[in-house]
């Protein structure tokens, strides 16, 4: 999970900082897998995985839903000039301008696809468009088993306020579980310790 936040000690405006400074631990989880993007806006964060992508393997597979046609338009002009700059690698763009509800998940699995899993990637306050449950009901519908989900979210009010707004099953199983895993000496509700610790939370 990716964390964009403000407090009053130090302020990081995106997720891009963390995923540059974690890119070799992020992408080692990635390797050859389809990149499915849940909203891409501007497309400056998802172009870093595109990026790595073309990189390692001068391929890349790019699946990018959108309710804003514009989006779309923008960021397969992104793909299109990393590709011109790294000597035109291969890459596959699908676009669907559709709401994330409307996905199937066979439009996930288009017939020219020679990887065998997707990394699903949902960056921004994406997220917080949905209720908990409908948004994980969706991703749950669209995943296969053992597939890779990176959840990006703006906290951009009081850390404590967030935590007990997400104090469901859903936000503690997904979140909270795998802080407890990476430090199982710590109280992941801690909130001192969390607003001094948020950058190691990254996984």
């Amino acid at each position: 999970m990716l964390t964009s936040f403000n407090n009053p000690y130090k302020t990081v405006h995106s997720e891009l900082p963390l995923i540059e400074k974690n890119k070799k631990k992020t992408f080692q989880h990635i390797g050859q897998s389809a990149l499915v993007f849940y909203g891409v806006g501007t497309g400056d964060t998802e172009s870093v995985f595109v990026k790595w992508m073309i990189d390692n393997y001068s391929y890349s597979e790019i699946i990018a839903i959108d309710v804003i046609r514009q989006y779309l338009d923008s960021f397969s002009s992104i793909v299109s000039n990393l590709e011109k700059e790294r000597h035109n690698p291969v890459t596959s763009f699908l676009g669907i301008n559709s709401l994330f509800e409307k996905i199937k998940p066979k439009m996930l699995w288009p017939e020219n696809s020679i990887f065998k899993k997707n990394t699903h990637i949902c960056l921004g306050n994406t997220v917080g468009n949905f209720h908990q449950e409908e948004i994980f009901g969706i991703f749950r519908n669209l995943m296969k088993k053992n597939e890779i989900l990176i959840l990006g979210t703006h906290l951009s009010y009081n850390l404590e306020k967030i935590l007990q707004a997400y104090d469901t099953p859903i936000f503690s199983n997904f979140v909270f579980s795998s802080i407890s895993h990476k430090f199982p000496e710590k109280n992941p509700a801690d909130i001192e310790w969390l607003e001094n610790n948020l950058e190691q939370l990254y996984a």
